[in-house]
């Protein structure tokens, strides 16, 4: 940068700091360290969706009553794991306690969420309103087709 022509050496300075901050692309460092920021989080937002959703975690082939039940231990445990890991963080002992509570808690929902999996397992569903050429159809289905969509129901 040529700062010739300026009156004072303080615009001069301005102008040489705003050239070395947007040299790199336009962008100054606390948007680029903003943007990082916000894609942290948007990550862990579309990661936590997925674990703490529980019609999208192992546990979405259980019943809605095993759900409710399950994901209310879970929590209370993980606000006891978090309870006891921040409300002691003056003295070491405690600290490493709260550390390992919070492990054996991501260690507990990894292991009931593979029991969830063994328990639950994806029933495959019958195509009952699909053509063999998954195709919607447009018609009322016939007394022979219900009495096989009712027997493939029921597991027949």
């Amino acid at each position: 940068m040529n700062c010739k022509n300026r009156l004072t050496n303080e615009n001069c300075d301005l102008e040489n700091t705003a050239y070395k901050n947007t040299a790199a692309g336009g962008h100054n460092e606390s948007e680029i360290i903003m943007w990082g920021l916000i894609k942290i989080f948007w990550a862990l937002y579309k990661s936590g969706r997925g674990i703490l959703n529980p019609n999208y975690n192992p546990m979405r082939h259980a019943p809605a009553e095993v759900k409710f039940l399950a994901t209310v231990i879970l929590a209370c445990f993980w606000c006891l794991a978090f309870g006891i890991f921040a409300g002691e963080l003056l003295t070491i002992g405690y600290n490493m306690i709260g550390h390992i509570a919070v492990l054996a808690m991501v260690f507990v929902t990894w292991s009931s969420f593979q029991w969830f999996r063994k328990k639950y397992p994806a029933l495959p569903t019958p195509p009952l309103m699909r053509d063999p050429g998954r195709a919607q159809r447009d018609y009322e289905l016939t007394d022979q087709e219900r009495e096989q969509a009712v027997q493939r129901t029921n597991g027949a």
